[in-house]
């Protein structure tokens, strides 16, 4: 995401770098903790769900990424 992110928005790059590096920590920190409370409220099962879930969104998103760059007409 970094590379994609770098390439497409050169001359900012130190800003987006910064946004997504916010928002992966704020989703490492914010996921863990969620998933302690769903364990403790529903049991693992819940959390297993939460996990695939969090799985499928990242692919999506890792899909348009992907269709967006190609669309943009750079090389992957």
């Amino acid at each position: 995401m970094l590379g994609i992110a770098g390439a497409q928005l050169p001359s900012r790059s130190g800003t987006v770098f910064g946004v997504l590096f916010t928002i992966a920590l704020s989703g490492g920190m914010t996921i863990p903790w969620l998933a302690g409370h769903v364990a403790a409220r529903s049991g693992l099962r819940a959390v297993l769900v939460l996990g695939t879930v969090n799985f499928v969104a990242v692919m999506l998103l890792a899909f348009r990424a992907a269709r967006l760059e190609t669309a943009s007409g750079r090389p992957s």
